[in-house]
């Protein structure tokens, strides 16, 4: 069964408006993160929900620096009883009359006059219980963690694809630094015959002391196990993308020990061909592991 990878990357966004006419705009968006950190902002008197908000963002996604916003956009005021108050009204209006009568004023006040002055007309909020807050909320928290979620499917996708081709392309490099170590073998006798001759100036060789010479030699460039050691490694890698997330650690992993057997490889052979071809997969493996940085 092959899964879609998720990048650690995501943006979404959802709304909803409640039965008083107050709206809520839920964001979510996500970075990289070695592991999973959500941070919120809430509006005060709704930090009821915090935990309940973290624990719902902690079930759909494994790691990643997730950042929630909600936003409240409160109804008009005419949807909104508003609130008089009827003590401070009369002590406004008593002062103002001790005013005139120490200071010799005149005048009245109206009722528009005491309605403007502070705190009389006000329209209060209500700090809703967490079960209500929940209840607003959730279409909005819903709808945007679904278009998180596939933003960090899609370019996980993306990712996940772009890493099955170059790890199918290190492989064919590892079969081909394969039969160049075979070809090595022989090249590397071929040159110990002809400095011995070299020395001897035309005598007779042991070809018995020849044998364990060349034997020597290969042994020290042997590299046949580092070779089945980075096949394995690639064949894992490449069944670990289809596996169902997350997956990011595991790859890292396994990137590592890629580029442990590489860099082995390279510092025991001296074929030029091989260290070439050696260094292509590394090469590769480097710009590999940058792009798992982002997998979850």
């Amino acid at each position: 069964m092959n899964f879609r990878l998720r990048s650690m990357t995501g943006y979404g966004r959802g709304d909803h408006i409640a039965p008083d006419g107050t709206k809520v705009v839920v964001e979510i968006k996500s970075v990289n993160h070695r592991y999973l950190e959500v941070s919120s902002r809430i509006p005060r008197g709704w930090m009821g929900i915090e935990n309940l908000l973290k624990d719902r963002i902690k079930e759909a996604v494994s790691r990643g620096k997730v950042d929630v916003v909600i936003t409240l956009v409160e109804a008009g005021v005419e949807t909104r009883k508003p609130f008089i108050s009827h003590e401070l009204a009369r002590e406004y209006l008593r002062i103002a009359q001790q005013m005139g009568e120490d200071f010799k004023i005149t005048g009245k006040l109206t009722v528009n006059d005491v309605l403007r002055l502070p705190e009389v007309l006000s329209f209060p909020n209500e700090v809703p219980e967490a079960d209500q807050v929940w209840e607003i909320i959730s279409p909005a928290l819903h709808a945007a963690l679904q278009q998180f979620l596939q933003t960090r499917t899609r370019e996980g996708t993306q990712l996940a694809l772009d890493l099955k081709e170059r790890v199918s392309n290190l492989i064919t490099l590892v079969n081909e630094v394969e039969g160049l170590y075979v070809e090595a073998g022989r090249k590397i006798a071929e040159r110990l015959r002809a400095r011995i001759a070299e020395l001897m100036e035309g005598m007779q060789p042991d070809p018995t002391r020849l044998a364990q010479e060349a034997a020597f030699m290969a042994e020290k460039e042997d590299i046949s196990e580092e070779l089945v050691r980075l096949k394995c490694h690639l064949e894992h890698f490449q069944g670990t993308l289809s596996e169902a997330p997350p997956v990011g650690k595991q790859l890292d992993f396994l990137v590592q020990e890629i580029l442990r057997e590489t860099n082995t490889s390279c510092a025991k052979v001296s074929e030029v061909e091989i260290i070439h071809r050696m260094l292509t997969v590394k090469n590769e493996v480097e710009k590999m592991r940058e792009q798992i940085q982002n997998l979850e």
